[in-house]
């Protein structure tokens, strides 16, 4: 017997009741992660902290940045490296001489360096500029102190991919007339090398662009002349679609750079936006391990075209790691080479590899407050890689 027209009625009560209670909690839902979202220092949306598809910001945003970029005391947009470091730059924590190292302002780096000293020029990323830390407790500085003989010339700049570490180096470092020369690799670097604008491989961070050279039948070749500011910046990251130089970027997904229908829900924009990190996420870690061997190839060719260029000048090239937390061992774990430090070895580089030394100090209690929570070294990293680089001198 089919039930009756008060008995439907009874029925559809709790089921209207129910389907209103959970569409007033998806309301308030929304209206929580709403309020929770926040703006990057580059003005993108974020929650709790990661970015939100798209990553499509608009041109205002984009010259909005630059122009505020465009003030900076410490950091300045460069032609050819992307940005570097102002001569006679300064903030509250960082400072620059007249030939732009990170070192007290008044500082000069005589040319050629004093009889009886050993001068060394680093460069590479922020563990080679020391992010964080004071002047003092820089690795480079550490090495001074320890050896009266020792000049340590600081040319690192917050973010660089390795590209831009040799390209300073080429342009700047070897002038400095050293008899050693650093070149710093944080693993990161093998993801930063494969990108042309900052912002697609980190969307909470800069909008500036950078080189980006490719493997060519085993050479190496700069992709493009000049890199792009200003307007036609803006446009190309408010409109990528038909950006030419997007060929070479790794990090440009047409897909998370395209608004969705979806996206007119924050739940659901922030579900997306978890599915597109968690994507990236294992993309790195392919790259990492060498199962992708393209970033590697690219790195050690790199590290290959420093070591060239030092040893032209009859310098000593080192290549030094920076170990990342995330890949240090299981405490009491003998750590193998990573595919990175093994491609650079084989390819007949020196590297100065810290990574036991720092698992070791890890695996103690303790041990983990060798980096800050950003990721950066604090002084007791920064006293191991000095440690290291010491005993290779």
């Amino acid at each position: 017997m089919s039930p009756s027209r008060e008995q439907r009625t009874r029925l559809r009560k709790p089921l209207l009741a129910a389907s209103l209670g959970s569409l007033l909690v998806l309301a308030v839902a929304e209206v929580g992660v709403r309020l929770a979202t926040k703006a990057a220092s580059n003005g993108m949306p974020t929650f709790l902290g990661k970015p939100l598809v798209p990553f499509r910001p608009t041109r205002s945003q984009v010259e909005g940045w630059l122009e505020d970029k465009s003030d900076s005391s410490y950091l300045a947009a460069d032609p050819e490296l992307g940005w570097t470091v102002r001569p006679n730059g300064s903030t509250g924590l960082y400072a620059a001489n007249a030939q732009a190292a990170r070192c007290e302002p008044q500082r000069q780096f005589e040319s050629p360096p004093p009889p009886g000293s050993l001068r060394i020029v680093t460069v590479g990323d922020s563990f080679t500029h020391g992010d964080e830390l004071g002047l003092e407790e820089t690795w480079q500085a550490r090495m001074e102190a320890a050896r009266d003989d020792l000049e340590v010339v600081n040319l690192g700049v917050p973010g660089y991919g390795t590209d831009q570490a040799i390209l300073r180096w080429e342009r700047e470092g070897a002038a400095f007339q050293p008899e050693v020369a650093v070149l710093g690799v944080y693993p990161e670097n093998i993801c930063r090398n494969l990108n042309t604008v900052r912002f697609y491989l980190v969307p909470t961070g800069s909008f500036y662009p950078k080189p980006r050279f490719v493997l060519e039948a085993g050479a190496l070749r700069r992709s493009g002349d000049e890199l792009t500011f200003g307007s036609e910046l803006a446009e190309l990251l408010s409109a990528p679609e038909e950006a030419s130089n997007l060929r070479v970027e790794r990090w440009y997904d047409p897909g998370a750079s395209r608004w969705h229908w979806s996206d007119a829900s924050r739940i659901a924009r922030i579900a997306r936006s978890v599915l597109e990190l968690r994507r990236r996420k294992l993309e790195r870690e392919e790259l990492y391990s060498g199962r992708d061997g393209t970033g590697i190839e690219l790195t050690v060719a790199l590290a290959s075209r420093f070591a060239a260029s030092a040893r032209s000048h009859g310098v000593r090239p080192l290549i030094l790691i920076f170990p990342m937390r995330e890949q240090l061992p299981e405490a009491n774990a003998q750590p193998a080479p990573s595919a990175l430090v093994s491609g650079l070895r084989e390819a007949g580089l020196e590297v100065v590899d810290p990574t036991a030394a720092f698992a070791e100090v890890v695996g103690r209690p303790g041990g983990a407050q060798i980096y800050l929570p950003s990721g950066h070294l604090r002084v007791a990293g920064n006293a191991l890689i000095e440690t290291a680089l010491l005993a290779a001198l």
